[in-house]
Parts: structure tokens; C-alpha cells; sequence
């Protein structure tokens, strides 16, 4: 099986995760052909996207400047012992807030403070990560969107194609955490599932990327396939919007969450992980995002 690995790495750039998630082992040449690997989402996101994009997602200061008006909530970016002044005033405003670090992905290495004492607590924060880091706001995750799993902020990650003013739909999924995790990325042992672009109705089972399956949130016990995501025609005027603002903006992946103050930006992020909106229903995407380059390399 090796051999094929190192064959699908360079034969259809799926990395080792990607091989196993696609089920490429079952699959012949034209059955792999059609996935989006990661290989060749960072070869397309180069392609089409601005020279400023990645970067701009990268700084996390500078999109939410961008981006504020989606964030809908207060978020500070500490780089330094000089920055302790302004996580103080941030403190002072939040004393419950989620940190993230600076370079981080995945979920890897968030927590979440709960009513912290400027005096005592804050020198200790600062020596994690090297004093680099984010702190935000909490979110107030609303309805249903809470019901499926309360310790985590469940997402929607959708994926959007814009060019010349038009913004299209790639895909799109609901995130879930899973036991006591605060976060519903899947690389820290979250599930995902399909959710259809045009209803906002979840049209598959969750999975994990340990290829296990779930017909019910195995904590909450929620049915996944049929879920409801509320007001997604909301979510998704939203997305357009953010798709809109920056130009050069062309493949990107957001991620939405829905608030008691309506649906709001988590992040954006210039690669994204496309087995996200692959891997539940094994659909590929890959043609349709060569369908949109053609196009509108044609006008």
C-alpha cells in the first residue's frame, strides 16, 4: 500500500490523510481524478489567488481590520510583553474570552479563560506560546446550532469561488465537537457532514477522520442527516458579502457561526481543508473548480 501512496502523492497530489479520508485504496485513476486534493488546493489558491492573500489571512490583526464588521465581536492580537496594556484593556471589557495562538491550526492549543483577574492572571498567559497570541470575544452560539454539541462553537465551513463580481458556492459543511472539546476542528477529533449549498439541509452522516460514521451526535444524540441549519439563506448572503470585500479573493474557505446575534465570520482561510465538503458523501469538487478557472480565464 505504500508504494500507492507515494504513487497518489504525486499521481493526484493526495497527501497520506488525504489517501486514507478518500478511501483512494478502493478507488481506480478516474475515481481519484475527481477529488480536490491538498496538493493541488494550494496549487490552485496560487494560481488564482492575489500575492496578498494568504498573507492577509495569516495576520490575523489585519483580516479582522479587514473583516470587523462580519466578526461582530472584539478580538485582540498580542505579540509582544509591550502588548500587555491593550490585553489588559481587552480583559477589563471580557474577562471570559477563547485564545488562540498566533500560528496556530487545527485547534491545536486554544483554550478558554473564564473570568479572569487582570492583576493575577495575566503575566501567566503571556509566557504561553511565546507571548504570540489571539484572544477573542466569546461567541453566544444560538438555537439549535448549540444543541448539537454546548462545549463547542459549531461551524459551517463553505467554500466559495469569486471572479469578476460573482461568487460561487464550491461546498459546504457543518463542524461538531465531540466530548468535552471546546472546538470542532476535525484534526482534534471533531466530525463533519454534508450540508446541501441550496437548502441548508445536512444530506449526509457525520464522520470523523478515522472513517467512523454517525447517524446521531454521539454526545447530544441529534440526528444529523435532515438537521436544519437555521436562516441559511442569511448564512449565506453573509458569505457572499465576505467573499466580496478583498480583491484577489478568489478560492477561499470561511467559517460561520451562528450567534444570538445572527450568523457571524469565525475566520477565513486561503487553502482550507477541502475533505471537508469531499469526504461525506466521497464527491469530488476538483472538476468543478477547473470548470471555473476555464471560464473565467475565458472572459
Amino acid at each position: 500500500m505504500h508504494v500507492d501512496m507515494i504513487y497518489s502523492l504525486h499521481r493526484f497530489g493526495a497527501t497520506f490523510e488525504d489517501y486514507f479520508i478518500y478511501k483512494f485504496y478502493n478507488l481506480n485513476a478516474y475515481g481519484r481524478s475527481q477529488f480536490n486534493t491538498l496538493k493541488l488546493q494550494y496549487g490552485y489558491c496560487e494560481l488564482v489567488n492575489g500575492q496578498n492573500i494568504r498573507q492577509l489571512f495569516d495576520d490575523k490583526a489585519k483580516c479582522y481590520e479587514i473583516f470587523k464588521d462580519f466578526y461582530k465581536r472584539d478580538l485582540c492580537v498580542i505579540k509582544s510583553a509591550t502588548d500587555i496594556d491593550t490585553f489588559k484593556d481587552f480583559v477589563h471589557k471580557h474577562p471570559s474570552f477563547i485564545y488562540k495562538p498566533i500560528n496556530g491550526h487545527s485547534g491545536i492549543g486554544i483554550k478558554i479563560y473564564k473570568d479572569i483577574k487582570v492583576d493575577s492572571d495575566l503575566n501567566e498567559i503571556m509566557q504561553v506560546d511565546g507571548g504570540q497570541f489571539v484572544v477573542e470575544e466569546l461567541i453566544q452560539q444560538a438555537g439549535v446550532m448549540k444543541d448539537l454539541h454546548k462545549e463547542s462553537i459549531n461551524t459551517i465551513r463553505c467554500f466559495t469561488f469569486t471572479a469578476n463580481g460573482n461568487v460561487d458556492i464550491l461546498g459546504t459543511a457543518i463542524r461538531m465537537g465531540v466530548g468535552k472539546s471546546n472546538v470542532d476542528n476535525a484534526g482534534a477529533g471533531g466530525i463533519y457532514a454534508s450540508v446541501d449549498k441550496d437548502t441548508g439541509i445536512v444530506n449526509s452522516m457525520a464522520r470523523n477522520n478515522k472513517g467512523d460514521f454517525y447517524l446521531k451526535h454521539p454526545n447530544s444524540s441529534v440526528v444529523i442527516p435532515g438537521f436544519v441549519v437555521p436562516q441559511w439563506d442569511e448564512a449565506m448572503r453573509l458569505v457572499k458579502k465576505m467573499a466580496l470585500t478583498v480583491k484577489g479573493a478568489t478560492v477561499v474557505a470561511w467559517d460561520l457561526a451562528y450567534s444570538v446575534k445572527g450568523w457571524l465570520m469565525v475566520e477565513g482561510n486561503d487553502v482550507g481543508e477541502q475533505y471537508l465538503v469531499q469526504a461525506p458523501l466521497q464527491e469530488g469538487i476538483k472538476q468543478k473548480i477547473i470548470q471555473l478557472i476555464d471560464l473565467n480565464n475565458a472572459k
